[in-house]
């Protein structure tokens, strides 16, 4: 993936050494290419603040999710008293070999190896699971890919102030009537399913959606097993319904798109996820989390989780203005 930021003015010595003024990294943080949250770094005083948020969404209103921890450290970077370093700050400096670290959130010891390095990309495991990491000339890392998830570095914090904060709150749209386009126009989605009966289908999205307390911020936004938790978003929603739309030989029935959301006639749309399938008629697109009918009116998909992080950064695009929304009237795609 093609590098989109410049890397910040954040010395190697990032948390090591003589703390002499806080240091700042921030990464945006990714799901299967859907930008959910940020990841941010401070170093100063000999200790590292670790803040994860991630962006939740309720009946259209913003919700954050936070978490984090603030860690002393020695002259070396390592937790005092403890002889590992933290995860985040191992990986950050593109090491070399293995080394013990811990994880900041959950206080989980365990390993972290580089095992292969090709260029300005590494190759190893942390904690258990592989991890392929891009770094810039000095060493500091730009873009990295955790199972599924993806954490791509930017030179400041997203931003938040309205109406461009789509990732927290909602955008504008140009135009009165007719469906949701994006201008400069993008690529639709496409993905290959196996087929499925639409009666099923339909069955699904009401298990999903009892399975459900309601659509609050919750646990299941943050479980890596989507079948976990009895409150969560958008995005909980859909990939339970992908996981569960699975047959037992695994062939996939379900694909999550993710994309904007905008009521009929509003003239603001906020990020959102559902789910499309394949029946003998053609795809049918279904919202497990609104349980309202898709629409182009409605809904303006982006891309399919897990096809390319290209579709997330559109909605990155849209957050910083390059692009817009538009209502293009007289057109009609239903």
């Amino acid at each position: 993936m093609k590098r989109v930021h410049r890397s910040v003015a954040l010395a190697l010595t990032l948390c090591t050494g003589a703390a002499a003024a806080h240091e700042h990294a921030w990464f945006v943080f990714r799901l299967q290419g859907m930008p959910v949250g940020v990841v941010e770094l401070e170093c100063g005083d000999a200790e590292l603040h670790y803040r994860s948020t991630h962006w939740l969404w309720r009946d259209g209103a913003r919700d954050e999710l936070r978490r984090e921890a603030q860690l002393p450290l020695d002259a070396r970077g390592h937790l005092r008293g403890q002889g590992r370093l933290p995860a985040s700050l191992w990986i950050f400096h593109a090491a070399k070999g293995c080394a013990p670290v811990r994880d900041e959130l959950s206080g989980q010891d365990g390993e972290a190896c580089a095992h292969e390095r090709r260029g300005n990309e590494v190759e190893g495991t942390l904690l258990g699971k592989a991890y392929r990491a891009t770094y810039d000339a000095a060493g500091r890392l730009q873009h990295l890919l955790l199972g599924d998830a993806e954490f791509v570095r930017v030179e400041n914090p997203p931003p938040r102030a309205e109406p461009s904060d789509v990732l927290g709150g909602s955008v504008s749209i140009q135009g009165q009537r007719g469906p949701l386009q994006l201008d400069p126009p993008g690529t639709p989605p496409t993905v290959s399913l196996t087929p499925w009966s639409e009666g099923p289908a339909r069955a699904l999205l009401e298990r999903v959606r009892t399975s459900f307390i309601d659509a609050a911020p919750g646990e299941a936004d943050l479980a890596a097993d989507p079948t976990v938790g009895a409150r969560g978003g958008c995005l909980a929603h859909a990939r339970r319904y992908e996981r569960w739309a699975r047959s037992a030989s695994g062939e996939r029935r379900a694909a999550v798109i993710y994309g904007f959301y905008a009521s009929s006639g509003s003239q603001r749309a906020r990020a959102h996820a559902w789910v499309v399938v394949q029946t003998p008629r053609g795809v049918l697109s279904l919202d497990p989390a609104l349980g309202v009918a898709v629409s182009p009116r409605t809904h303006l998909a982006l891309g399919a989780l897990g096809a390319s992080g290209e579709a997330g950064q559109v909605l990155l695009d849209v957050v910083m203005g390059r692009r817009r929304i538009v209502r293009a009237r007289g057109v009609s795609l239903e």
